[in-house]
């Protein structure tokens, strides 16, 4: 007797990027149409191509999780919310050890000093109502000088668009790779990575194949959220991540990180930067930073010279830190990967490194002051002068 079919597999196989958010990257409707950090010298537009390249790797994942047998649903959305709500039925006992693997997986990965930065991460079963707002806000009347002014201000929130989706892309990517963190998680119940696996592929599927999100004041439809406090000179920066399941909590985590490493982009006079800000960082944009994202890191992380996760932070730092039109240059030849983009990434990487040894030497030197340094038996080595 032969197989009836299952509907949601067959409601998966969708063979090209929703016809909606294609029309909008062409017409440079997206949250990055216009930047000018992006390459304009294809036939095709940059957008569009990394887009339906990235929805081909998309499908194939997809395709991967095999048949799902075991739901109700008959639609992807439902399929992915009773998927969700399982997840956190098997999560809800164990959510203080997944809480402590994913505070222990970000700290040793980016190599984040304990005594720098308040970390606190926590699974709920719902997100609490918060002040992100859902479309862009103007915040005051800002007087400028002269035409130059207005253009810089115009590149400063190019800037900051590109900076946030490359940190969406980066946290999308580590939480995305579950074999990274499966052992830790299998020691807790191995049924999790595989409801993982269906969640994530369901979900970035959805992302290029549904282009409607209904998001309101009432029901902002977040499934995570992370605040960045950095507080005074005195205090420590508090970094507050929330997710409904691991991988998400894993996602918001990193992304406000990502956000602390970038923080020295925004321009330096206090009211410009909140006016760029206002501009740019709503939950509206959400979408097109996760699409946009992952397959901007990609073209982003395959010009590095041999950067470690830990050199990572020192990295973005230096790139977030170039003033506008170098900022604009670099990134092209980046995300276009010339031969002048891998030079120019090569140098950046150098000085990161180089950051990184001598934030490493001062840390060092900040125990021996205290004593630790004293009690661990460490020393100064002639390299590390």
């Amino acid at each position: 007797m032969r197989k009836k079919p299952n509907k949601i597999n067959e409601s998966l196989s969708k063979n090209s990027v929703c016809e909606e958010i294609m029309d909008a990257i062409m017409a440079n409707q997206t949250y990055l149409g216009g930047n000018p950090a992006i390459p304009d010298i294809f036939d095709t537009p940059f957008l569009s191509v990394i887009t339906n390249k990235t929805f081909d790797e998309v499908k194939k994942r997809v395709q991967s999780i095999g048949e799902i047998n075991d739901i109700k649903a008959s639609n992807p959305k439902d399929a992915l919310a009773e998927l969700i709500s399982r997840c956190k039925e098997i999560e809800r006992p164990y959510r203080d050890e997944l809480e402590k693997i994913c505070y222990n997986y970000v700290v040793d990965i980016f190599d984040i000093p304990s005594d720098m930065i308040t970390l606190e991460t926590t699974l709920v079963d719902r997100i609490e109502e918060n002040d992100i707002p859902l479309d862009p806000e103007e915040n005051g009347n800002l007087d400028f000088d002269d035409v130059e002014s207005i253009r810089q201000f115009k590149y400063e929130i190019g800037k900051r668009k590109i900076i946030n989706t490359l940190c969406n892309g980066i946290a999308f990517r580590i939480a995305n790779d579950i074999d990274a963190y499966s052992n830790d998680i299998n020691h807790i119940n191995p049924e999790l990575c595989d409801l993982y696996e269906k969640i994530l592929a369901i979900n970035n599927y959805l992302l290029y194949t549904n282009y409607e999100i209904e998001i309101t004041d009432h029901d902002k439809r977040q499934i995570g959220v992370v605040s960045v406090s950095f507080g005074d000179d005195d205090e420590l920066v508090k970094i507050k991540s929330e997710g409904v399941i691991f991988p998400v909590l894993l996602l918001e985590t990193i992304k406000g990180l990502a956000e602390l490493f970038v923080s020295h982009g925004l321009p330096s006079d206090k009211n410009t930067a909140m006016a760029v800000v206002s501009r740019t960082d709503y939950l509206k944009s959400e979408p097109w930073t996760m699409r946009f994202g992952e397959p901007l890191w990609n073209l982003f992380s395959n010009m590095f010279n041999d950067i470690t996760t830990d050199e990572i932070p020192y990295l973005l730092k230096r790139v977030a830190k170039l003033d506008i039109d170098d900022f604009n240059w670099f990134m092209k030849e980046v995300f276009a990967q010339t031969k002048k983009g891998r030079h120019l990434m090569s140098i950046i990487s150098k000085h990161a490194k180089k950051d990184k040894e001598y934030n490493s030497f001062l840390n060092k030197m900040s125990r021996m002051k205290d004593g630790n340094g004293i009690i661990n038996d460490e020393y100064i080595r002639p390299d590390e002068l």
